[in-house]
C-alpha cells in the first residue's frame, strides 16, 4: 500500500486495463480512507472503465461503519471515480449515506448524474432530487427524465420488478434492468434455463431464471434473484341471475321526489331486468388492478386516511376492498358505447357533468336509467360497475374541474380520488338540489363487471 501510495502522489502511476482495477481493490481492501479519500479527488488520473465496478460494488454492499469512516474524510466529489462512490450509495439504497453526502460536498455533471437520479426517482427519493435541483447540480436532461419516473413510479411499483439479495436484505434493480428482465422471463420458455446478461458500470451480470441466480462475470460471485409485484389474475364477476337484477333495481329506485322533476324516478318502479352479461376481459382487469396498486401507494405514500363510505347492502354482491372504498355503482349508457366499453373500459375523456369531466356513476338504478338511452326494442342498457371510491371529496355545490379538489393545501399535487353529490340543498344542481347519489371518477380504470339490459313494463 505504501509503494501504490508513492506511485499515485509522485504521478508514476497510469492507470491501465487490470492494473488499475487491482490497485483500487487493494486500497479498499487495506480501509486507508484518507488515502481513499485523496484518490477520490484525483481528477487527472484516467482510470479505465473496468476500474469504475470496482468503487460502486463497494459502496452498493459494504458495511455501514466502513461507509460512514470513508466519509468523515474531508473531500469533494469531482473526479469519475468519486461519482461511482455515490452511484453505489444510489444502487445500494444507503439513502442517509446518500442525503448526508449530497447535503455537503456534490458536483455531478449531466451524464454522471443520470442514472443516480434514476434510482432516486425509483426509490422514491424526492428529497434528495430537490436538494440536487436546488444546487443546480445536474443538468436539464438527466433532472427531466428523473422526475418523470418520480412521477410515474406508481405505475412502475403495480408492475412485476426484480431484486438481488444482500447480507441485510432485497435491494430492487433499477427501472431498465427490471424492464429487461421482466421482458426477457416474459419471452423465455420456463421449461429450460434462460440466461439473459445485464450491465451495471462496467460489471456484467448473467442471470439463469431456472435458479434465479445472478452471477458477475468479473468476480465470480453469484446472488438470488426474485421477482415480486405480480398482479392478481382476472377474477370473474359471480353469477348474477336477471331475477335477482331486477331485485336489486327495484330496491335502487324511488318514487317521486323532490325537485323539478319529482315523477321522474317513479316510470321505472316497475323495471325488469331482461339479461345479464358479465364482463370477462383481461385487459380491463389489469388496467383496473393498476389502479388499485396504484391508488394504494399514493395513499401509503401521503399517510391518507380513508374513511369508509356507506356501501347499501343490495349492492355488496361479494367481498370488496373497504380500506379503498371498493363498491359496485350503476352507469346509465347506449348500446354502443356499453360494447365500447365492454371491449376498451371507461373513458373520462367523453364524460362531463355538473360536478366535473369525469365518469359518473351511482348506487340508484332510477338515476342510472335516465342516463341511458332506449334501444330499438324499447329497453335501456345498464352497466353494473366495480369501481374505486377512495378518498372522496363531498360536494353540495356543482363543479367544473377535470380532476377532484386538492385535498391538502400544503401538497397541491395531493387530490381527493373521486367527488360525491348526496342528495339535499346543491347550489347549482337543478332546483338547487341533489335527488340522488352520485360519484364522479376522473379516472376512467373502472372495471363494467356487467351488462344489463333493461325493460320497462309500460312499454
Amino acid at each position: 500500500i505504501e509503494v501504490v501510495r508513492w506511485l499515485l502522489f509522485e504521478r508514476r502511476f497510469v492507470p491501465q486495463e487490470g492494473t488499475g482495477k487491482q490497485v483500487l481493490e487493494l486500497i479498499l481492501q487495506a480501509q486507508d480512507w484518507p488515502f481513499l479519500g485523496a484518490v477520490l479527488q484525483m481528477e487527472h488520473m484516467n482510470w479505465p472503465p473496468e476500474s469504475f465496478s470496482v468503487v460502486v460494488d463497494f459502496a452498493r454492499e459494504a458495511p455501514i461503519p466502513q461507509m460512514t469512516s470513508l466519509l468523515e474524510q474531508d473531500f469533494t466529489l469531482k473526479s469519475p471515480i468519486a461519482q461511482c462512490l455515490l452511484a453505489g450509495f444510489a444502487q445500494g439504497q444507503h439513502w442517509d449515506l446518500f442525503e448526508w453526502l449530497v447535503k455537503r460536498r456534490v458536483e455531478l455533471p449531466d451524464e454522471a448524474s443520470k442514472k443516480i437520479l434514476v434510482s432516486l426517482a425509483m426509490a422514491k427519493k424526492a428529497f434528495a432530487l430537490e436538494l440536487l435541483i436546488r444546487r443546480g447540480s445536474v443538468g436539464s436532461g438527466a433532472l427531466a427524465e428523473a422526475m418523470t419516473l418520480l412521477a410515474s413510479k406508481d405505475s412502475a411499483d403495480c408492475k412485476p420488478t426484480w431484486q438481488w439479495q444482500r447480507g441485510d436484505g432485497w435491494i430492487g434493480f433499477d427501472m431498465d434492468i427490471s424492464r429487461s428482465l421482466e421482458d426477457a422471463y416474459a419471452s423465455g420458455n420456463p421449461q429450460s434455463p434462460v440466461l439473459v446478461e445485464f450491465q451495471v458500470g462496467s460489471t456484467r451480470y448473467r442471470v439463469n431464471f431456472e435458479t434465479m441466480i445472478q452471477r458477475s462475470e468479473g468476480s465470480g460471485r453469484e446472488r438470488p434473484l426474485r421477482r415480486v409485484g405480480e398482479l392478481p389474475p382476472l377474477v370473474k364477476p359471480p353469477p348474477l341471475s336477471p331475477e335477482r337484477a331486477t331485485e336489486i333495481l327495484r330496491s335502487r329506485s324511488h318514487g317521486p321526489l323532490q325537485g323539478p322533476d319529482p315523477g321522474k324516478c317513479a316510470e321505472f318502479q316497475n323495471a325488469q331486468v331482461l339479461s345479464v352479461e358479465p364482463v370477462i376481459s383481461s385487459e380491463v382487469w389489469s388496467t383496473y388492478q393498476m389502479a388499485v396498486c396504484k391508488l394504494r401507494s399514493k395513499h401509503r405514500q401521503y399517510g391518507v386516511e380513508v374513511k369508509p363510505v356507506a356501501m347499501f347492502e343490495e349492492l355488496k354482491l361479494h367481498l370488496l376492498d373497504s380500506t379503498l372504498n371498493e363498491g359496485y355503482y350503476f352507469h346509465g349508457t347506449d348500446a354502443e358505447s356499453a360494447r365500447r366499453i365492454q371491449q376498451f373500459g371507461f373513458d373520462e375523456r367523453f364524460s362531463k357533468g355538473i360536478y366535473g369531466d369525469g365518469v359518473y356513476f351511482t348506487p340508484d338504478a332510477c338515476k342510472a336509467l335516465q342516463y341511458s338511452k332506449p334501444t330499438g326494442d324499447g329497453s335501456r342498457i345498464l352497466i353494473l360497475a366495480r369501481i374505486l371510491v377512495g378518498d372522496p371529496f363531498f360536494t353540495n355545490s356543482t363543479l367544473s374541474t377535470r380532476y377532484p379538489p386538492p385535498r391538502d393545501p400544503l401538497e397541491p399535487g395531493l387530490l381527493y380520488d373521486s367527488v360525491i353529490a348526496r342528495p339535499g340543498p346543491t347550489a347549482g344542481a337543478p332546483g338547487d338540489y341533489q335527488n340522488h347519489t352520485e360519484v364522479v371518477m376522473f379516472n376512467g380504470a373502472q372495471y363494467p363487471a356487467y351488462i344489463m339490459r333493461v325493460g320497462l313494463r309500460n312499454g
